[in-house]
């Protein structure tokens, strides 16, 4: 008789995105969340935007960085009451977080994807 043997876990290890990557990836972010007028948000027409290619890539990075939290860091900070989502929802910085809940989402997911290297 033979057994299966347990699927053993490997963490990964921390990533940190360059600069290069998370500009990037708030290009993507723009091109997703506003469509045609992804140039205005890159700077073809600065300070046209409310939100801008600056604001995203502070929001990718501040993303960037609560990913590479411990949970325990977390739950020190006084999330542990919150899911995951929630703790990247609220790592979305100003002016960005003002965005609609299913384009913050899209914005995790493309940190994720960046992360990933499928983006």
């Amino acid at each position: 008789m033979t057994t299966t043997p347990e699927p053993q876990t490997v963490p990964l290890p921390p990533v940190t995105l360059t600069d290069t990557q998370l500009r990037e990836v708030s290009a993507a972010i723009a091109d997703y969340a506003f469509g045609s007028v992804a140039a205005l948000i890159l700077g073809a027409h600065a300070g046209t935007a409310s939100i801008n290619v600056d604001d995203l890539k502070a929001s990718a990075q501040s993303l960037d960085n609560t990913i590479n939290s411990t949970l325990n860091s977390l739950v020190t900070a006084g999330n542990g009451a919150l899911s995951i989502i929630s703790v990247l929802d609220a790592a979305i910085t100003y002016p960005v977080n003002r965005l609609q809940p299913g384009d913050r989402e899209a914005i995790i997911a493309y940190v994720f994807l960046k992360r990933g290297g499928l983006i």
